[in-house]
């Protein structure tokens, strides 16, 4: 399957496997996004979405869905836009909040 990301005045979205558009700088497209392209319960992904929402700028929520998808085109040219802290931020959310929301 494949996703069409849609650059649009500093906001991301992406095409979810439904065939709908998601807001991937909101914490609630980042959970839509993470329950609709992932394997993880619909519980965990709120929570990733929630924490992503608290966390991470909306740049950062961006970075971090391209990542989840898989986009690395999308990812680096958002690495190349975005402060390095995000990028950091970004990252370490990635590697920590997954598991930290399904405990």
């Amino acid at each position: 399957m494949k996703y069409f990301p849609i650059i649009t005045l500093s906001m991301v979205t992406l095409a979810a496997p439904a065939g709908f558009a998601l807001d991937a700088s909101t914490g609630e497209g980042i959970a839509q996004l993470c329950t609709e392209t992932s394997n993880m319960p619909e519980k965990i992904c709120d929570c990733v979405g929630e924490t992503a929402e608290e966390q991470l700028s909306s740049q950062g929520r961006q970075l971090f869905a391209a990542i989840i998808i898989g986009d690395a085109d999308m990812a680096n040219a958002l690495r190349k836009n975005v402060a390095t802290d995000e990028v950091i931020a970004a990252g370490m959310f990635m590697a920590t909040v997954p598991g930290q929301c399904a405990n």
